[in-house]
C-alpha cells in the first residue's frame, strides 16, 4: 500500500516529505478503520479525519492524533 501511495504523492513539493505524508495517511486510515464495521467496503475518510494547521513548529513534527483535539483559546471577559 505504501508503494502505491508514494507513486500518487510524487510531486515536486511532496518529494521531500513524501514518506512522512504517506505514513501519516496510512496511520490515519488505520485508526478510522479500527473503529468501523469491517463489512463496509467503502468509507468516507473526510467525515472522520480532519487536517488542522497550527502555527509554528516544523513539518517533521506533524502527527496523527487518535481521538478529539481541542484547541484551547483564551477568553477575555469585560
Amino acid at each position: 500500500m505504501k508503494n502505491a501511495l508514494l507513486c500518487c504523492i510524487g510531486t515536486k513539493f511532496a518529494a521531500r516529505w513524501q514518506n512522512l505524508i504517506v505514513d501519516l495517511a496510512i496511520k490515519s486510515v488505520r485508526i478510522i478503520l479500527s473503529g468501523c464495521e469491517m463489512n463496509k467496503l467503502s468509507l468516507d475518510v473526510k467525515r472522520y479525519a480532519k487536517v488542522e494547521k497550527i502555527p509554528g513548529g516544523l513539518l517533521e513534527e506533524c502527527e496523527v492524533l487518535s481521538g478529539v483535539m481541542l484547541n484551547k483559546g483564551l477568553i477575555l471577559l469585560k
